[in-house]
């Protein structure tokens, strides 16, 4: 079972979703990826709800998943802070 999307597959669900061609949606889903780049490279925040969460599987050398670890966004920065290093509010309790 597949567990992700990449960037190839999510044009072709844009294009799906909206009746345009893939290689619109392509150009269109490389624009976002490249304008929240340059967005963070600038030091702006973007807040994209539910981006931040990750989990992380760990697999053994049989690719058994052994540990999973949940990585989740609390939404609660202290600001100016952007790279979270003050780590004053970002905490899950």
């Amino acid at each position: 079972m597949k567990n992700g999307l990449n960037k190839k597959e999510l044009a072709e669900l844009l294009a799906d979703r909206f009746d345009i061609t893939k290689k619109l949606a392509v150009e269109e889903v490389s624009w976002l990826f490249d304008e929240i780049a340059a967005q963070l490279m600038k030091g702006n925040n973007v807040d994209i709800s539910g981006f931040g969460n990750q989990i992380i599987n760990v697999k053994n050398s049989t690719g058994l998943i052994t540990q999973s670890l949940y990585i989740l966004d609390s939404h609660s920065y202290t600001d100016g802070d952007i790279l979270g290093i003050r780590w004053k509010y970002d905490n899950i309790h």
